[in-house]
């Protein structure tokens, strides 16, 4: 762990311009609330929980923010010492194939979104579009009626609030609705709460098979055959959609799911709004990013490795303290956080980093340095987390 005179060595950083005008905008806590200041409620606010050791980590998180090597994200800042803080940026809920899930999903998503949280759905578990209903007699209104109900939901919020919610709807490639939920957001007014992405619960190349060989594709649901699709029309509408609109996204949950490292306890269902990390139901986007170009030293232009390994030790236990000093907005979602622990400690400036190193962004010794910059905090970060087991539980 640095001392506070190490520290002291270090050269400090204030926010200008842009960064100083987005942080007065979005993230003090009132006019008078300067860069300093707001490192330090952040800091005090993390440091809560940490017992007898509060002062020390304390000092420790103020300084790790304020020199700006760690940079949390967006609602870590915002919550932090709100008497109400909400400090997760996105959640993934479930969904049911019944009106009390429908219910459930629509609440969950209400109370999340009200927060300020971002959330990721899997409407893959409804059936599909004019299925039978044995207990009524009538028949669904399939996955996608549940996306533009929780869409309507999110424009209401959106009113009420002034923020945007931030939403991901997604879809298995081989459900019954597929085709409906491709064509809803061509128009504009469907589903614009939300980005829209297809999953590949299946390795993907089994379907481009199809495709190739210009096959028939199977729509499924509950294991059971409910439809059939040219796969090269599938594909091209997925590409037609993708290139005059932005979407679908594509998402490979069959390689997501074969390379995650929570693979022995829960399934990965779908991503966060952005699509930059896949979770299990009621999980969370817990993030902050090493600010890379902070650890080249000044004066000889070498990376401090030392430095860095401190740092993303730090930064794991900061953000291991937002699971367990954030307020939740669901219980459900506060015991999975609260067990698995799940932390997205991402990068800034590696474009930046790599120039100062005097390598371009896609350049043979860009890539080689990026590759082992990103083991070496990786392997940092997994080392720090073993250490959090080992005195923490």
């Amino acid at each position: 762990m640095l001392r506070d005179s190490d520290w002291e060595l270090l050269p400090d950083y204030s926010p200008s311009g842009f960064a100083l005008d987005i942080f007065n905008k979005r993230y003090a806590h009132h006019k008078d609330e300067t860069w300093e200041k707001a490192c330090e409620r952040v800091a005090n606010h993390l440091a809560s929980c940490e017992g007898e050791n509060i002062p020390s980590f304390q000092s420790q998180f103020k300084n790790l923010l304020q020199k700006n090597y760690f940079m949390p994200g967006g609602r870590i800042w915002y919550g932090a010492g709100r008497p109400k803080g909400q400090m997760l940026n996105c959640f993934v809920i479930d969904t049911s194939d019944s009106r009390e899930g429908w219910a459930k999903t629509v609440g969950d998503m209400i109370i999340i979104c009200g927060t300020g949280g971002g959330l990721g759905l899997n409407a893959s578990p409804v059936r599909p579009r004019g299925t039978k209903i044995n207990g009524t007699g009538g028949v669904a209104t399939g996955s996608v009626s549940l996306m533009e109900i929780i869409n309507e939901a999110g424009e209401v919020i959106k009113a009420g609030g002034g923020r945007r919610t931030a939403l991901m709807m997604s879809l298995s490639l081989d459900h019954g609705d597929i085709i409906e939920f491709l064509d809803k957001k061509l128009d504009l007014k469907k589903l614009n709460n939300a980005n829209v992405s297809v999953i590949f619960n299946e390795n993907p190349e089994l379907f481009f098979d199809k495709v190739r060989n210009n096959e028939d594709f199977e729509l499924k649901f509950n294991g059971n055959v409910v439809g059939k699709v040219p796969a090269k029309d599938l594909w091209a509408k997925i590409i037609k959609n993708a290139l005059s609109g932005g979407e679908p996204g594509v998402l490979n949950g069959y390689l997501a799911n074969k390379m995650s490292n929570i693979y022995y306890y829960d399934q990965l269902e779908t991503t966060n709004p952005c699509g930059e990390i896949w979770l299990e139901p009621y999980s969370c986007c817990c993030l902050g990013a090493m600010v890379l170009p902070r650890f080249i030293h000044a004066d000889n232009g070498t990376i401090q490795w030392n430095l860095l390994k401190e740092a993303v030790s730090l930064s794991v236990r900061f953000l291991d303290n937002v699971l367990t000093t954030n307020n939740y907005p669901l219980a459900q979602i506060e015991e999975v956080c609260s067990q698995s622990r799940r932390i997205g400690l991402g990068v800034l400036g590696l474009h930046d980093f790599l120039l100062m190193q005097g390598h371009k962004y896609n350049s043979p010794g860009g890539l080689e340095l990026a590759n082992k910059i990103m083991e070496f905090i990786k392997n940092s970060a997994y080392e720090a987390s073993i250490d959090l087991a080992r005195e923490k539980g």
